[in-house]
């Protein structure tokens, strides 16, 4: 699991730590071989379990993913560090002096909020402190390493300083790969601002239609309307003369012959005549009715069929965009 942390998915604070305590390692590793080749058993020994408890360090916070309590671990045993620097290393003006500097740079970074507010109030506390015993109480400072030779204090300050520099990369890095996810993120809502404009025309163009659609429909349901009504007039003037005159002439017929059995058969073939002209006109009304409604009714088929066409290709036009 420890190697299913790579760098790409791990946060800023995280390589920070990491960087800062890969540093350390390498430092440490140096003073141990130094020790061991001029026979300091003692202070090579002491070098490597410092060796394995930041080598635990560096692998709890890569099998913890970053976790905030590995990564406050370490920037607490930092803390520990920098004091024991202080008080066996020459105090705050060695070599000890650059690692609180790099140190403070890191909490800067690492910590957010509260947390980092916290950390860097404990860690000017514990600079006033040694600020005090450097002052006050000197003789309770030593330098285990006045011994040294210069190359390998210079080699220390080269390791802190190109972690400082490595640190401040990093900070660049995730800098300018946070602009480009802006930038991204900015050309993703143009676009959609463009497609949302664009959505927004089709549906006003969709309603303007619909608009002229309902006033055109309107304006043919009160043309319906009037013809309705001079159908109604037509049924009631047309239609009930001839239908009257037929019933009134088969009443007469009726009581005719069933008051005078000796009636001619002129008179009956006369009245029979009237009533098929009645008859005649009655159905040649009738035929020019259906003649109307069938021409109206082709109208409405007509309009309805384009009103479906025209609706199918705006949806059509909305759902291409969309």
């Amino acid at each position: 699991m420890i190697f299913k942390y790579p760098k790409e998915d791990r946060p800023l604070e995280v390589n920070i730590v990491l960087s800062f305590t890969r540093s350390t390692l390498i430092i440490i590793l140096l003073y141990s071989a130094y020790d061991f080749f001029r026979s300091d058993y003692d202070a090579g020994v002491k070098a490597l379990v410092s060796l394995l408890v930041y080598g635990a360090a560096y692998a709890s916070v890569l099998y913890t993913c970053g976790s905030k309590a590995s990564i406050r671990t370490v920037m607490g045993l930092y803390m520990l560090s920098i004091l024991g620097g202080f008080f066996f290393q020459g105090g705050m003006f060695n070599i000890n002096a650059l690692d609180m500097f790099g140190l403070t740079v890191a909490l800067t970074f690492v910590f957010k909020g509260r947390e980092r507010v916290v950390f860097l109030s404990l860690y000017v506390m514990q600079f006033v402190f040694m600020g005090y015993v450097q002052v006050s109480c000197p003789q309770w400072i030593t330098n285990a390493r006045d011994s040294d030779p210069v190359l390998v204090n210079i080699a220390e300050i080269l390791a802190r300083v190109l972690n400082v520099l490595y640190i401040a990369f990093l900070y660049k890095q995730e800098f300018e790969k946070e602009r480009e996810r802006v930038f991204e993120t900015n050309g993703k809502l143009e676009e959609a601002n463009a497609e949302v404009y664009a959505q927004n025309e089709v549906i006003a163009s969709y309603s303007r239609s619909l608009e002229i659609l309902v006033e055109e429909r309107t304006k043919d349901i009160q043309s319906l309307n009037q013809k309705l009504i001079e159908y109604a007039f037509f049924n009631s003037h047309k239609v009930r003369g001839p239908l009257a005159r037929i019933l009134g002439l088969i009443y007469l017929i009726r009581l005719t012959t069933s008051a005078d059995k000796s009636m001619s058969v002129q008179v009956v073939d006369d009245q029979i005549d009237m009533l098929e002209k009645s008859a005649t006109e009655l159905d040649d009304v009738i035929k020019a009715i259906t003649v109307l409604l069938d021409e109206e009714t082709k109208d409405i088929l007509e309009y309805r069929t384009a009103l479906s066409v025209k609706k199918g290709t705006d949806r059509s036009s909305i759902d291409s965009i969309s």
